[in-house]
């Protein structure tokens, strides 16, 4: 197994491990790219957490699935505010 592949495997145990915490919304936004990226063409039950895109920082967005659905191309979380509720850390 390369490096590669190494850190593969320890940043999904980091998403497994951060997916089972129950964060608050602003811890949760403090570790925004600890969690699992949004894919296209997945079931995400409601109170998923997922990050997609950046701030203007290059930190993560980090978004709830609000309902359950399944994941479309023309509906990611920052276009989807129906399907998705963005969590900011409050200052």
């Amino acid at each position: 197994m390369d490096r590669e592949q190494k850190a593969r495997q320890i940043a999904k145990v980091f998403q497994l491990a951060v997916s089972k915490m129950d964060l608050t919304e602003d811890e949760a936004a403090e570790v925004s790219d600890m969690f699992e990226p949004w894919e296209v063409g997945k079931n995400y039950l409601a109170g998923k957490r997922l990050k997609h895109g950046e701030n203007k920082d290059g930190v993560a967005r980090l978004y709830e699935v609000k309902k359950d659905h399944t994941s479309a191309q023309d509906a990611p979380p920052d276009k989807a505010a129906n399907l998705y509720k963005e969590l900011k850390k409050r200052v």
